[in-house]
């Protein structure tokens, strides 16, 4: 368990609109930034990130710049940086496993939301009433009347 807590984590960061050139810079690397490379829709990267919260910006044809779509925060200087936290995989693993605990609680419900409706109609039927009218009638279903 404890590699699940220290291992980093692969990031992907995105950035569309750029005409040359997209860079992203944050306090993982002491704000060095390091290049995306287009893939035809987009600008991307994928970045080994160990867990923690960072704050990162782009580098959008030579204009630094923070991505309003995505969290951000003040750094207290004046300046406006998004920010991401990194979990660990164990949090991230255990997460996971609450979300698929989840969805089969879900489908038993369901399951079980179906039968309850099979089962009011089935005891709606007109048999039904016939059962009630013998049994407030007092005759003794043993005796076969």
């Amino acid at each position: 368990m404890d590699q699940l807590e220290d291992q980093p984590t692969r990031v992907e960061f995105t950035c569309n609109g750029a005409d040359s050139s997209v860079e992203v810079a944050g306090t993982w690397n002491k704000w060095e930034a390091e290049e995306l490379q287009f893939n035809g829709d987009c600008w991307s990267v994928f970045i080994s990130l160990s867990p923690g919260t960072y704050q990162y910006k782009y580098i959008v044809d030579g204009v630094w710049l923070h991505d309003p779509s995505k969290k951000w925060v003040d750094d207290g200087k004046g300046n406006i940086n998004n920010v991401i936290t990194v979990e660990t995989k164990l949090v991230m693993f255990l997460r996971q496993k609450k979300i698929s605990e989840l969805h089969h609680t879900a489908r038993r419900m369901r399951k079980v939301q179906a039968e309850i409706r099979e089962l009011k109609q089935w005891l709606g039927t007109a048999w039904h009433a016939d059962v009630q009218k013998i049994q407030n009638s007092k005759l003794c279903p043993k005796a076969g009347v």
